[in-house]
């Protein structure tokens, strides 16, 4: 399970009173990641989604997509909601041990990540080739 943590700020003494009180919050699975901008003006919020009115591949599996949001007014006004083409590239990277994790450029205008190689199509050595 991911949870989310509140973290008081040093601006407002009587606003952090409150915040530090609140337990953690659990995010839904669908939730990979939830990137702050560094002036706490944004919310990046990468997704995993299940493709609506797709169906189940031959390994039971449901298509997923990812899906990048960015909310502003502490997480209540949706600015953007951007599909992330799985034929672009692959899920994208969201363990900062790893390879690295989403961030902000330092205005908060912009947001990098990494991704992912996009899967090659592969046949089986033995289906026929036609030679036409």
């Amino acid at each position: 399970n991911n949870y989310d943590y509140v973290s008081p700020n040093d601006d407002d003494h009587e606003q952090n009173i409150i915040l530090a009180s609140l337990p953690p919050i659990e995010l839904p699975s669908k939730i990979r990641a939830r990137i702050p901008s560094p002036c706490r003006t944004k919310l990046a919020i990468f997704l995993e989604e299940e493709k609506e009115g797709v169906n189940q591949d031959s390994s039971g599996k449901k298509g997923s997509q990812q899906v990048v949001e960015i909310w502003s007014k502490d997480g209540h006004a949706l600015l953007h909601r951007i599909h992330l083409p799985s034929n672009l590239h692959g899920k994208v990277c969201i363990d900062s041990s790893w390879f690295g994790s989403p961030s902000w450029n330092q205005d908060g205008t912009a947001i990098v990540y990494s991704a992912e190689a996009r899967a090659t199509p592969t046949s089986s050595f033995f289906s026929k080739v036609d030679n036409d």
